[in-house]
Order: structure tokens, then sequence, then C-alpha cells
């Protein structure tokens, strides 16, 4: 385990020649932006032979940083990325982040947060009220296939939205590149959110 100062640190050499003298063969991180886009860098840069697991190498910046010679080596937890639609089949949903590509100089990862203002616009909808209370009682239980087609739900019991996520690897290969590198997010685990469902102990007061 290694704790770094969020965001004071420019060179992650040393990090790197340490991670290499453990003999790990691979990095767990939850470092996002400049932090991690660095970390992963010195390591390729080195040539250190790591598997980089992560929860945000896919937001901006980080395929740039990670470049060619991430190739296969870089996983990324993910709401979403633009070639799971083509792989599934999804045509809707491929064309609308191609328009969304075509338009725009950056990619398209944020569908979790479209997913989270269809469930205000559903609540609103059922409650009939732009009153808060009530839009907040008719989000329980509320189910939504999102902009992908899989089934969500926001838990009763905490209002909790329980969606789907992905693993995706940085690959050569796929249809949509990331950040005009020629690599993009290749989808290697879909785990579904039934399966994300795990018990509570939140006592959530209402009003």
């Amino acid at each position: 385990d290694e704790l770094i100062p969020l965001g004071k640190v420019k060179d992650f050499a040393p990090y790197i020649t340490k991670i290499k003298a453990s003999g790990a063969q691979a990095l767990l991180t939850g470092n996002w932006g400049p932090d991690m886009n660095l970390l992963i860098k010195a390591g390729i840069d080195a040539g250190v032979d790591l598997g980089y697991y992560t929860f945000y190498a896919h937001l901006a910046g980080g395929a740039v940083a990670i470049g060619p010679g991430g190739d296969g080596k870089v996983r990324a937890v993910q709401s979403f990325n633009e070639n799971i639609a083509p792989e599934i089949g999804n045509a809707e949903t491929e064309k609308w982040t191609k328009d969304f590509r075509d338009k725009f100089p950056f990619d398209f990862y944020s569908a979790g947060f479209r997913t989270i203002f269809e469930y205000v616009q559903l609540a609103v909808t059922k409650a009939g009220s732009m009153d808060v209370t009530k839009i907040a009682y008719a989000m329980e239980g509320l189910e939504h296939k999102d902009f992908l087609g899989y089934d969500s739900v926001m838990r009763k019991d905490d209002h909790q939205l329980i969606s789907e996520y992905f693993v995706g690897v940085f690959k050569k290969g796929v249809k949509y590149d990331s950040e005009k590198t020629g690599l993009g997010w290749a989808t290697e685990a879909t785990i579904l959110a039934k399966d994300l469902m795990q018990p509570t102990t939140c006592k959530m007061k209402r009003p």
C-alpha cells in the first residue's frame, strides 16, 4: 500500500522504482486526473511490465497519458465507453455517441450522469409536482432502462441508483479510439445491476 499527497507529486519515477523492486505484477490505483495520468505514464515510460487496474483511466487525458505503450495493459471500471454500444448491437446509442464525437473534440463517457437526470425526470412526472419531498418519495423503487438498454433501479432503502458497470481494457483494434490515440476501450466484463445489489445497513430518515 502506498499513499501519496494528492495533487502534489510531479515525478512518479520513485514510486515506479519501488513498485518494480517489489516484483508486483499489477498496480491497483484509485488515483484520478493528473496524478493517475502521471503515475501510469511513468510506469510505461520506464518499461515496467505491469497490469494497471484503475477507476478513472478512461476519463479526460488518460488515453493520451497512457499512449501506445499501454496497449492491453490498462483497465478501468466504467459506467460507459464509446465501444459498448457497437459491441452489444445498440445502433441508437452508437449513433448518438458518434454524433457527439463528430461535434465535440473529446470522448463521451458520462452516460451515468444522463441516467441520473432521467431518473429525476421520471420522478417529477410520477409525482406530478415540483415539490422536492414528493419527488424524493416518487424516486423510491423506480426502475428504468438506461442509455444502453440495461436495467437500473433506484433502491428504496437508501435512494442509491444501482446500474451496470463494465471493465474496459485500453487497446488497439477497437471501432472508436480514445482522444485520437489510435487505441480505445474494449469491454472485458459486464456486471449487471442485479449482481451489484448488495444488502445495506442504511436507515435513511424520511420527512
